[in-house]
């Protein structure tokens, strides 16, 4: 129970759910006096507001909020679901590039310089992701709990924007062909062939470990999930994917030379 202050005190008291900015009626005070109660917690309605728009927006914001926690209750009771369906989406995005003329076509035809600006911006984004998964990782050792959360919350931002870099470069771009030495040629090859393989296996590690994070307290983690292991090895398996990708990015394109192949845009039916 949370009294009303100052003059509304002697009005009566209000009650806040834990779900929900939101207070309710404990006995009869004036719905005015809630409404502007509402507004200071909520700082979302104004005294522009009719007073019948001000209950509609309280009881939407309550809604909301309990949609969320109802979500999130869900997952946190079943993450490894959770894990498998937002892997399974992650892969047919990725997949469905290489794969269907259809999905393809949905993204335009790039220019070799544009195919190319796209390849700097993805190195200098995983580049950065690396950084801050080690900065990241060394918080955590240190017991930083929050700034380690801040860092890897960074880091997937990272990954989410390489995806968005990413999947319109291979859709709508051609293919760098690398051109050298026979014997550098096979390391750039079973390099790019590592990576790819990390970065496959990294998708449900990463998606694992940011739902245990993201649902559960930071005492829930340590006592009762797995994290602290899935987190490990998806940081190993992902700073090791991202370098192997920066290493092969420079020998294809800053170190030996490349040739090009436009690709052929289908159009979807």
């Amino acid at each position: 129970m949370d009294h009303l202050p100052g003059r509304f005190a002697s009005l009566g008291r209000l009650r806040r759910p834990r779900s929900s900015g939101c207070i309710v009626l404990d006995s009869d005070v004036p719905e005015l006096i809630v409404a502007r109660w509402n507004r200071t917690i909520l700082g979302q309605l104004s005294d522009d507001f009719p007073e019948q728009n001000r209950t509609s927006i309280l009881s939407e914001q309550f809604g909301e909020s309990m949609a969320v926690s109802d979500v999130r209750g869900r997952v946190k009771r079943r993450p490894r679901a959770a894990t498998a369906a937002l892997s399974l989406i992650g892969y047919v995005a990725v997949v469905g590039v290489f794969v269907s003329p259809t999905i393809s076509g949905l993204f335009p035809e790039l220019t070799l310089s544009q195919v190319s600006l796209l390849s700097d911006a993805i190195a200098v984004v995983n580049s950065v992701t690396i950084v801050t998964i080690l900065v990241g990782w060394y918080y955590i050792r240190r017991g930083e709990v929050r700034r380690h959360a801040a860092a890897m919350a960074t880091s997937f931002s990272l990954i989410l924007l390489f995806l968005g870099m990413y999947l319109p470069k291979v859709a709508g771009g051609g293919t760098k062909q690398f051109v050298g030495p026979d014997l550098v040629t096979i390391g750039y090859l079973l390099m790019l062939a590592i990576h790819i393989m990390l970065s496959i296996l990294a998708v449900p590690v990463v998606l694992h470990a940011i739902i245990l994070a993201t649902t559960h307290s930071p005492r829930e983690l340590r006592q009762e999930t797995p994290h602290a292991l899935v987190g490990r090895i998806a940081a190993g398996t992902w700073l090791l994917s991202l370098s192997l990708g920066v290493v092969t990015y420079l020998l294809l394109n800053h170190v030996y030379d490349w040739t090009y192949e436009a690709a052929v845009v289908a159009v979807p039916l």
